[in-house]
């Protein structure tokens, strides 16, 4: 019986989309957004664990 609702529940799925699920939300530029010092990507160095190397939003790499 369990087994039966669930299987019930998964008939019952609703996908929203379009109108449906937005509304009369309108699609509206947000961006581009200030991005300077926030870091983006880690990366060891292959040999030396000692070395990390830090890629920035705003262009650049740390070590």
């Amino acid at each position: 019986m369990l087994t039966q609702l669930a299987l019930k529940a998964q008939e019952t799925e609703i996908i929203l989309k379009g109108k449906e699920l937005f509304g009369d939300i309108k699609a509206r530029q947000i961006g581009p957004a200030l991005m300077s010092g926030r870091i983006t990507d880690l990366t060891g160095h292959p040999t030396n664990d000692r070395v990390v190397y830090a890629g920035t939003a705003g262009g650049g790499v740390w070590k």
